[in-house]
């Protein structure tokens, strides 16, 4: 590998933003268990991954040791503030902007109060819906100088340690309340849900963690398979089970899709270590590296931007419904992708825009 450039990170960046365009498609607008249903839950189970990788990348690259004198605090708090200028720039565009662009395209009325409301929005988490991945990274980076004491002085067993309580605790209690209305019709004697707020506490640390822990340790054979098993047991449960629950409901239910499900985590664990075992070592030109390293630095931007090229997708005809959703839903996130990459390299042409927009 070239210039010490993890291009494993860089496909997996790419990878994870081509699965939330996926996952952001609109879709389930069939009937329940139909066959155009079932393949948008197969579809939104399988790229579930992409927000715990990108997560996990961010651990990956942020806890690892710096030699230089430079104050944790102040970096990682400058970070923090980069990411809440994104924040602020595109909640102004996706609130301010468009429902101006209904009024003057659309001829749509929106009330004043609404739009004064914005600013209270923004500080509430209510600016739109993708971006509430910005608050979780504010919080993360803003944590990220403690996390490291802990990082700098653990070693493999103290990692496993963490990972495998955070599992249990976290993941798998959580997994539990999610079923656990169905357990008395099973067993009487089981209670329907465990309230034990250890996930309340940590939220996606697990996931941070586990990024740098998997990058820096090289895994057991067995332990990689174990992993990859799981992660095979966890999707055809979660597309099952999907189905299941929004049959049993009359709607839809996608509490087994949520990220912190610990189906959803072996999953995510498996993408991550499997890109790693086959991008590692693999010897790239120079020239695949910059392509690579190019698409790589736009994946900000093109999670950003995305949901607003979605949208006038779908205003012009072009959404899932255009043909079978088999190849339509693909196809729509690849052409959402290219939308959005050719609008974030002309953000990043705007001086200081780069870095802090996009």
């Amino acid at each position: 590998m070239k210039n010490n450039r993890v291009v494993y990170a860089d496909l997996l960046r790419i990878f994870a933003a081509f699965g939330v365009i996926i996952n952001h498609i609109p879709r389930f607008q069939s009937e329940i268990a139909s066959f155009n249903w079932q393949i948008d839950n197969i579809y939104y189970s399988i790229v579930r991954f992409d927000v715990p990788v990108f997560i996990m990348i961010s651990g990956m690259f942020n806890l690892q040791s710096d030699n230089s004198n430079n104050s944790e605090y102040g970096k990682f708090f400058k970070k923090s503030l980069q990411i809440a200028v994104a924040l602020v720039f595109w909640s102004v565009l996706y609130m301010y902007i468009l429902p101006s662009c209904k009024i003057i395209f659309k001829g749509e009325s929106v009330a004043l109060l609404d739009l004064m409301r914005i600013p209270a929005k923004i500080l509430s988490i209510e600016p739109w819906s993708h971006l509430w991945y910005l608050y979780l990274i504010i919080g993360l980076y803003l944590f990220t100088p403690l996390l490291k004491v802990f990082v700098k002085n653990a070693s493999k067993k103290d990692f496993e340690s963490f990972l495998l309580l955070y599992t249990i605790l976290g993941w798998g209690i959580k997994f539990y309340n999610t079923i656990g209305a169905k357990s008395n019709e099973l067993c009487n004697y089981l209670p329907s849900a465990i309230y034990f707020p250890f996930l309340e506490l940590t939220g996606y640390l697990g996931y941070y963690i586990a990024g740098y822990y998997f990058s820096n340790y090289i895994l057991r054979r067995n332990i990689k398979i174990f992993i990859y098993i799981m992660a095979l047991i966890s999707l055809f449960a979660t597309i099952i089970g999907i189905s299941i629950m929004s049959s049993s409901a009359g709607k839809l239910n996608l509490e087994l899709c949520d990220f912190t499900q610990p189906t959803i985590m072996f999953i995510s664990f498996a993408v991550f270590i499997a890109f790693k075992d086959i991008f590692e070592q693999r010897n790239f030109t120079v020239k695949q590296e910059n392509i690579i390293k190019h698409f790589a630095g736009c994946t900000f931007g093109i999670y950003l931007s995305h949901w607003m090229i979605l949208g006038r997708l779908n205003d012009i005809g072009l959404n899932y419904n255009i043909f079978n959703p088999l190849l339509s839903i693909p196809l729509l996130a690849l052409l959402a992708m290219l939308c959005s990459y050719l609008v974030t390299l002309i953000l990043q042409r705007i001086p200081k825009f780069k870095g802090y927009v996009v």
